[in-house]
């Protein structure tokens, strides 16, 4: 095995699971949704475990965001993912803030930051996509999450997590889109 070879395994596996560990907190927090609760007011153990799961999931997903900017981002795009991970970071402690500890001041902070959070993830997507393989479809899954947050659906940020995940594990990004 080449220092190459070694050094493409490393990476692979930093994205590989960092991108699993963001898709299982959307996962933990699409089953705490299951649950119906109240987040403007929390009140019970469900409502707050919800602000918390999605506070950690927001918090799993900057973590994903600075490893591909990291590992496999093109340098146009590079600032903006790093942009929406830290809006992200933002969001996460906005969130905790304002429904855990209920600092009413929080709210501005998850709201701006998830503004954007959306907006960078979104414009780094569109200029991700727009390169060659393997990076177009690290793109796909960023305008896919895009999408998924400025809608609140968790499903899409599960599967494209996964999916990028298990692109990662395989190291090989535009072989998994070509099989699909």
């Amino acid at each position: 095995m080449t220092a190459e070879t070694a050094e493409e395994k490393v990476r692979s596996g930093r994205l590989a699971s960092t991108a699993t560990a963001a898709s299982i907190m959307w996962l933990a927090e699409w089953a705490v949704l299951w649950g119906d609760p109240n987040y403007d007011a929390p009140e019970g153990p469900l409502d707050y475990a919800a602000a918390i799961v999605f506070s950690l999931a927001l918090f799993a997903t900057a973590i994903a965001l600075f490893v591909v900017q990291r590992e496999v981002a093109p340098r146009r795009a590079s600032a903006l993912i790093s942009l929406a991970a830290i809006a992200a970071l933002v969001t996460s402690v906005g969130n905790l803030l304002e429904d855990v500890f209920g600092v009413a001041a929080a709210d501005d902070i998850f709201i701006y930051g998830g503004f954007v959070f959306f907006a960078a993830l979104a414009l780094s997507g569109v200029l991700t996509v727009t390169t060659p393989a393997p990076q177009r479809w690290v793109g796909i899954v960023l305008l896919v999450n895009a999408g998924a947050f400025g809608l609140g659906w968790t499903a899409p940020m599960i599967i494209g997590w996964f999916w990028l995940a298990s692109a990662a594990r395989r190291g090989r990004f535009d072989e998994i889109a070509s099989s699909q």
